[in-house]
């Protein structure tokens, strides 16, 4: 029996950190390898973290909302997957490589320092630590902070290594750095805005948000911080160019009411989205050049020869987009199932990371929150986003008659750099002669 660390894991590829949003174990809990220890939110989705053995839980070295770093001690365990033989295999964490080492036995071979005195754990309960663990304490040579902390002491003009951390081991926090701003401004009264000195803006948004009651403190989320970055990337990579159109879906609207009794028999929701993916498709089969990639390195453009759909997702926690992957390989029944299974595990927060990658065009409603026309910023790599309006009851002119009629909004939104004006517009024709008529599906099943 022995003492085995875990260390934070990487979640995927790119993703360095996560914040604790529920711990599901407590310490003195006994795990069954592979149970799931935590819900871990990253600027994807919220994942479980499992136990990598089975074994007594001994410390939890993160509360609920601390953001734990790949490779950070995550949990400990003491389980008979460690023992004293120097020559035992114990198991091994995503990150043994990174140097972290992962049971006393190995930290001691390690000479490392061992970490004495009171501990308090996220369960609220002290002991002594006579456990060897890394020495991660902060020191000159280096500081325990995490990027974007280390960016906002840039942004602001700070020395990193002047601020005190007052996280676990020293580690730096956003709170730190706004602490040490604070301290510099009583350190220095005679600076005032008649002076005409510059202060970083980041100062400026702080002074203002601990000066007045009159706001409301929001910390971004990972997801949100997510979306502000894939937002200014797509902007600023891709030339966008948004065209708005309407098309008459008074046939779609009747034949939809007709098959809600058959949607109800086989417990489906059955909403407008599956009908526009098809119509979508259509126009992706068609026109190529809109279900593809720009590879700039490489000078040539990907064509994609499977259609994975992405529809945009409106949650609590942000805009996620799940993906209907090889959605033209599904019936009517299947796309709509899909969408609502989806839809759901994205607004509970139970959407797996694979569910949300690999799209290669997508789709935004804005119609479900009454909104008509709008241009939809690209879901980058890919060039094409389909923007779907509000559906809107109203009088049109047809063979010399006035007649009633509903019309859909549609806004299509494209890389300017891989499709043309005219091929743009084709494509968004096609969209709407499918639409127009209900029977053309038919042939795209």
């Amino acid at each position: 029996m022995g003492v085995f660390q875990f260390a934070f894991p990487e979640l995927g590829e790119g993703i360095h950190e996560g914040k604790v949003a529920k711990w599901i174990v407590h310490e003195g809990d006994y795990v069954r390898e592979d149970e799931p220890l935590a819900e871990v939110e990253n600027d994807k989705a919220v994942v479980e973290i499992p136990s990598p053995v089975e074994g007594k839980v001994v410390q939890l070295f993160f509360s609920e909302g601390a953001v734990a770093s790949v490779g950070e001690p995550f949990v400990s365990f003491e389980t008979d997957a460690v023992t004293s033989d120097a020559n035992e295999e114990v198991p091994k964490t995503p990150l043994e490589d990174a140097g972290f080492a992962t049971t006393v036995h190995e930290v001691k071979q390690a000479e490392a320092i061992e970490v004495s005195g009171t501990r308090t754990s996220p369960a609220g309960h002290t002991n002594q630590s006579a456990v060897a663990t890394p020495d991660i304490a902060a020191t000159p040579e280096r500081v325990l902070a995490i990027p974007s902390v280390r960016r906002l002491a840039r942004e602001n003009g700070i020395a990193i290594e002047e601020v005190k951390g007052t996280g676990e081991h020293g580690k730096i926090t956003r709170e730190d750095v706004f602490a040490h701003l604070a301290n510099q401004d009583r350190d220095n009264p005679a600076i005032s805005k008649s002076e005409n000195v510059e202060l970083p803006a980041k100062e400026a948004v702080t002074k203002l948000v601990f000066d007045t009651a009159q706001e409301e403190i929001v910390p971004l989320s990972s997801i949100r911080r997510s979306i502000m970055q894939a937002m200014v990337k797509s902007k600023f990579s891709a030339p966008h160019v948004t065209m708005m159109d309407e098309v008459d879906v008074t046939e779609l609207v009747s034949f939809r009411n007709e098959m809600k009794q058959v949607a109800a028999a086989r417990d489906v929701k059955l909403t407008f989205l599956p009908f526009i993916v098809k119509a979508l498709i259509a126009a992706l089969k068609k026109y190529p050049y809109l279900n593809a990639e720009l590879d700039e390195e490489n000078g040539q453009i990907k064509l994609k020869k499977e259609y994975h759909i992405g529809i945009a997702t409106d949650t609590d926690r942000g805009l996620l987009v799940p993906v209907l992957h090889h959605a033209n390989h599904m019936s009517m029944w299947e796309l709509a199932e899909q969408i609502t299974a989806l839809s759901a595990k994205a607004r509970t927060g139970k959407i797996k990371l694979e569910e949300m990658r690999g799209s290669t065009a997508s789709i935004s409603n804005i119609g479900s929150a009454k909104g008509l026309f709008f241009p939809p910023i690209l879901n980058y790599p890919e060039v094409a986003i389909l923007g779907v309006g509000r559906i809107r009851e109203t009088l049109l002119r047809k063979d010399g008659e006035i007649v009633d009629a509903h019309m859909m909004a549609l806004s299509l939104s494209f890389d300017h750099r891989v499709v043309d004006g005219a091929m743009a517009q084709l494509a968004l024709n096609e969209i709407k002669a499918v639409l127009a008529e209900p029977k053309r599906m038919l042939m795209e099943v």
